[in-house]
């Protein structure tokens, strides 16, 4: 009998479109006709198209470990293999060489037969053009909202439930729910009160979490997390608390497309304040008083600096979620020893039988590391004087200049209508005139995003940077989007090293706009260039830096 294994995916966990019940059921179905064995389901949920089904957490050990327990690979539709033609390609070639095929229960896919390779790959093609427009008709319709403020989904900030209103959804406090318990925690933190007594409190009453309140109200079971120091003081210094809106940038690279981690995921950078002509932007009704926030905020951030002086080491690695591993892209962690600590990469936790403990780079010496992070930035940044970046509201009249050209065109059909010699004419021509010369005056003004600009300080970064301690060393570097990969095994001829100074570069080309193109250009070409070589220094006055590449020291 031939053996099937079955193969269910799923993107998101609330699409009952596409249920991991009805996909299974029409695969069995589909076994069932041909009197075929299902010998095992591999389910893969929540998991992206863009995955490969041979790294997926479920579909990838039966492929890699287990091919010799069944025959036939089964999915309910070709997408459910995945959307990327390249996947697509390298699991049916890997299938090809045990000797297994793949077929769908839609009957669109069956590579037994002998147009079923090319009728794959159309449809493997179409399924990843599909995914690309989906992909960028999300990402429009996900700006435009942000700047509209609208509720976009996904678990609400704390206090705060989802309300369906006309076409979007809105957040309002959560008055049945966790709205009082925030205004009661913060009246007691501002009365003096440690976070960790609330925490305590929280979790003997059993409060639920904002997550599982959010479960209950989308009518499932909570799953009873706990309330936890650090997840409540990150929800209480959210501006969301005070109903603005809030985003998370997508990280990118040098080449300005998106930075993904080792899964698949996109990363996004820290919280922040979305502003429409220069101001904050109000998403909903605030929870507690701005004054209150602001000296919540002060009052925690007091704690912090007032902490005990033996941190965890997390608070003492300069590298934490700056050194990345260059194999597997996994972050690279303090791992703590008498003599010689070292960072090592994260993959080493999971089980040796877990796919994503493929990695094989190698620990590095805390000191080598950050003698390279050290000397590296001090040798471009050091004797350049150090800017701090502020926050500069733009100027954008393109909405006063909307509505003037709505009100101007309800005021031309009222005009029409009119007599011309009569009074409610001229009166109507007044307002025409007046308004016309409001929108000339607004368009003159030119457009100005909000943004970060650098202003100088008056002293050299070296001085600056010998100032920090490990803490706020590591807070510079993660603020800056500075990003290190590290690979034991390098290529003959490469260094083990790669720094990427993504922020610095755009740092360069603020402060020196003359020369935007060559420092961009110097960035990208630097790690390339031979030991000894010389080139100016990206601030453009007059200095030359002398390319060494940083070495590994003894592992001793």
């Amino acid at each position: 009998m031939t053996r099937a294994l079955v193969l269910l995916r799923l993107s998101r966990l609330t699409d009952a479109s596409t249920s991991p019940e009805r996909q299974e059921n029409e695969c069995r179905t589909f076994c069932a006709q041909r009197a075929w064995d299902v010998v095992g389901v591999a389910t893969d949920l929540d998991v992206s198209g863009s995955t490969d089904p041979l790294t997926r957490t479920g579909s990838g050990p039966w492929l890699r470990d287990r091919t010799g327990e069944f025959d036939v690979v089964v999915a309910a539709k070709p997408d459910r293999f995945g959307r990327s033609t390249t996947h697509v390609h390298g699991l049916f070639q890997y299938l090809r060489q045990h000797d297994k095929h793949l077929y769908t229960a839609d009957g669109a896919i069956n590579t037994a037969g002998p147009a079923g390779e090319l009728i794959l790959f159309i449809l493997a093609w179409a399924a990843q053009m599909e995914l690309e427009s989906i992909t960028a008709r999300n990402s429009g319709a996900a700006q435009h909202n942000i700047m509209r403020g609208v509720y976009r989904g996904g678990i609400a900030p704390l206090g705060y439930r989802s309300e369906k209103v006309d076409d979007h959804h809105e957040l309002v406090p959560d008055e049945d729910g966790l709205a009082p318990e925030v205004r009661k925690m913060v009246s007691r933190l501002l009365d003096g009160d440690p976070i960790t007594r609330v925490v305590g409190d929280l979790n003997e009453r059993k409060v639920l979490t904002q997550k599982d309140r959010q479960a209950v109200l989308n009518k499932r079971p909570p799953r009873g997390t706990r309330w936890s120091i650090s997840n409540l003081t990150r929800q209480l210094t959210s501006p969301t608390l005070i109903g603005l809106a809030t985003h998370r940038p997508v990280t990118t690279g040098p080449d300005g497309k998106a930075v993904h981690d080792a899964k698949g995921r996109k990363q996004y950078g820290t919280e922040q304040i979305v502003f429409v002509e220069g101001a904050p932007l109000q998403r909903a009704t605030p929870l507690i008083d701005a004054a209150d926030y602001y000296r919540l905020q002060k009052i925690i951030e007091s704690r912090k600096e007032a902490a005990p002086t033996q941190r965890r080491k997390a608070d003492t690695s300069l590298l934490l979620h700056v050194l990345y591993c260059a194999k597997c892209g996994e972050p690279y962690y303090y791992l703590k020893a008498r003599k010689h600590p070292r960072y090592r990469c994260a993959s080493v936790k999971y089980p040796n039988n877990d796919p994503r403990r493929t990695c094989s780079n190698g620990t590095v010496l805390v000191s080598e590391a950050e003698r390279v992070v050290n000397d590296t930035l001090l040798q471009f940044m050091g004797e350049t004087e150090h800017h701090e970046k502020v926050f500069e509201p733009g100027e954008d009249n393109s909405r006063a200049i909307d509505e003037i050209d709505a009100q101007l065109e309800t005021l031309t059909a009222t005009v029409s209508r009119l007599p011309v010699d009569s009074p409610a004419f001229t009166a109507r021509m007044r307002e025409v005139d007046n308004l016309t010369t409001r929108r000339t005056e607004l368009a003159a003004v030119p457009s100005r995003p909000s943004g970060f600009r650098y202003v100088p300080t008056g002293i050299l970064f070296g001085q600056y940077w010998a100032g920090l301690d490990s803490t706020a060393r590591n807070a510079w570097l993660r603020g800056r989007n500075v990003r290190v990969l590290f690979d034991s095994d390098p290529a003959p001829g490469k260094t083990p090293w790669n720094i990427e100074f993504h922020e610095m570069v755009r740092m360069f080309e603020d402060i020196n706009p003359d020369r935007a193109d060559a420092t961009r250009s110097l960035f990208e070409t630097v790690k390339e260039l031979p030991d000894g070589h010389r080139f100016p220094h990206p601030s453009g006055d007059g200095r030359v830096i002398q390319v060494v590449h940083p070495s590994k020291e003894p592992q001793g």
